[in-house]
């Protein structure tokens, strides 16, 4: 037994654009969590003295703030910056989520590389991170916001509407592989995202900014789909041919 952890489609050609986003995702995170775990301390900071008349004693003060400087490419609607919008796609908060993240990017980024080729898998994944981090950034509270989440979202629509007979393969035993239907793993992500943003969970904003990027994936993929902006050479049932086939049949079953 091993894990597969993938999407099950062949790869005709390498994904190498969400190999290099991997890689910027990576070095750019790893330094966010170094500049905070190094940030200064009240311990670390400048002291100034003086003498309490009233007991004799020296006192020790910090001087400045311990509070840890922000960098300027964090999601921050309380102090935005345009650029925050492309950056907060390659923000990963904690070693963690890094890894979970960077995982969810791998498999899911891989067969939408694989259907658009690498400069249009760029600018879809770009596109998808300034549309959610803009809806963020108008509905959000002050303070900042890490996490490439909503571009992630754009990719399990853009799966669903390129793949929809795709499963996800999580490991193999004896020849055999346990899946999961990618259509119902984007189900449940929306309908979990749906459900809360219904509920009155705090966060909305970022329920709003991932449903926001889910359709937004949708329908580009639809787009790219429809006016055949995809690589070439790949042979794969997608939404539109489900649909356009589900057209056909009602079309005959109305002349029967």
């Amino acid at each position: 037994m091993f894990i597969a952890c993938q999407i099950d489609i062949p790869q005709q050609r390498r994904p190498i654009a969400n190999w290099v986003l991997i890689g910027i995702a990576c070095i750019f995170s790893v330094s966010l969590v170094y500049a905070i775990a190094n940030a200064r301390t009240p311990r670390q900071l400048p002291m100034r003295t003086h003498i309490d008349h009233n007991t004799g004693d020296t006192i020790y003060e910090p001087t400045g703030s311990a509070t840890p400087k922000i960098s300027s490419l964090v999601l921050q609607p309380d102090n935005f910056n345009p650029i925050q919008l492309i950056a907060a796609g390659f923000s990963y908060p904690g070693t963690v989520r890094l890894a979970g993240n960077i995982l969810f990017l791998w498999i899911f980024g891989n067969a939408v590389n694989g259907r658009l080729g690498n400069s249009r898998y760029i600018v879809f994944y770009l596109l998808a991170s300034v549309i959610g981090a803009g809806v963020y950034a108008m509905l959000g509270p002050p303070g900042p916001y890490l996490g490439p989440s909503a571009a992630l979202m754009a990719l399990v629509g853009g799966l669903l509407v390129a793949y929809p007979k795709s499963n996800f393969v999580a490991w193999r035993d004896r020849g055999r592989n346990y899946s999961i239907a990618a259509y119902w793993i984007a189900a449940i992500c929306i309908a979990f995202e749906i459900w809360q943003l219904a509920s009155g969970s705090a966060g909305s904003a970022a329920y709003m900014q991932h449903i926001t990027a889910f359709i937004f994936g949708a329908v580009a993929m639809a787009g790219a789909l429809r006016w055949n902006q995809v690589a070439p050479g790949m042979r794969a049932t997608n939404l539109l041919d489900l649909l356009k086939f589900t057209q056909r049949e009602r079309q005959r079953s109305t002349r029967r």
